[in-house]
């Protein structure tokens, strides 16, 4: 029998979605996000997408995560979101409806188109695409996960991981939802690429990602933050976390344990209003910040422990 899933979904002004997707992500990360503003043809290639997609319209667009129709998680997630989107702004729509696991899994598919991230060349599995020179191309399909290179958090930690990799680096990837970092690591140079997440779902999606991509190099496995991370000896070279703030904050205390000193850590999934509070994290810690970039409303910082 197939799995019956529940739709929550919040419709809003495109400006909106930011500050949207980032509530939903505590429920849950993995999100279906449409956003309209920047749909059209390929510039370079002049791929045609379908009529609909391209008339869409731009000023509103929506967030949604799935759980199961019977999770326990599903009434307190409904009263969580409507609460913070009253406080945040009344013309947010949430529905909740429900849908088919095929359903999911392939209503967002005519969203995901190539991504071209510095040399990474991220393309859906389903597609084909032409290489540039100097290019490293990616095959995705994250199915149930969170990671297609599509959202800012995920397109920042990668052109990040294109400036701190190094031949040899052993990378600890934590919250790894499709598999993205730890398989752009691999194929930056990394020797190793440990990547962990609390869904058990994501890690199999994880590890089917990195065989389609040839990966040899790469562990998947279940943990709840570094509950179950086996550490190196010398500790981890190299650390990605694309998370939300207040889990990093949860982190950010415990992973010096696991790292070389002065390893480059990378932490992404912080909304431009919880800076703060990852900041402070931070000092109290004694992390020092090596860089910080922004896309949106999103921020992406490498920090390092000595």
């Amino acid at each position: 029998m197939e799995r019956k899933w529940a739709e929550i979904k919040a419709c809003c002004r495109s400006e909106r979605l930011d500050a949207v997707a980032a509530i939903m992500s505590r429920v849950d990360p993995s999100l279906v996000i449409e956003d309209n503003r920047e749909i059209g043809p390929d510039p370079v290639y002049g791929e045609l997408l379908d009529e609909k997609i391209l008339n869409a319209d731009r000023a509103h667009g929506s967030v949604a995560l799935y759980l199961p129709e019977n999770s326990d998680k599903l009434p307190d997630a409904v009263s969580y979101l409507r609460e913070r989107f009253a406080a945040l702004d009344s013309d947010i729509v949430l529905t909740v409806s429900g849908h088919d696991a095929s359903e999911w899994e392939n209503s967002w598919k005519k969203y995901y188109h190539v991504q071209r991230i510095g040399k990474i060349v991220i393309c859906p599995a389903w597609e084909d695409c032409t290489l540039r020179d100097g290019e490293q191309l990616i095959k995705m399909d994250p199915g149930m996960a969170f990671g297609t290179g599509t959202h800012e958090t995920t397109r920042l930690v990668i052109a990040m991981l294109q400036h701190y990799m190094f031949p040899g680096a052993q990378l600890l990837d934590i919250g790894t939802g499709s598999g993205i970092l730890s398989i752009c690591a691999s194929k930056l140079g990394a020797a190793s690429c440990h990547a962990y997440d609390l869904d058990p779902d994501a890690v199999r999606i994880a590890a089917e990602n990195a065989q389609k991509n040839d990966i040899r190099n790469m562990v998947c496995g279940v943990s709840d933050l570094l509950k179950n991370v086996e550490r190196p000896e010398g500790g981890y070279t190299l650390v990605t976390a694309n998370i939300v703030a207040d889990i990093l904050v949860r982190l950010l205390p415990e992973l010096p344990a696991f790292t070389a000193p002065g390893a480059p850590v990378i932490l992404s999934g912080i909304i431009s209003d919880a800076e703060p509070e990852v900041a402070d994290c931070l000092a109290r810690c004694a992390y020092r910040i090596l860089e910080r970039r922004t896309e949106g409303d999103w921020v992406c910082l490498a920090v390092a422990h000595d």
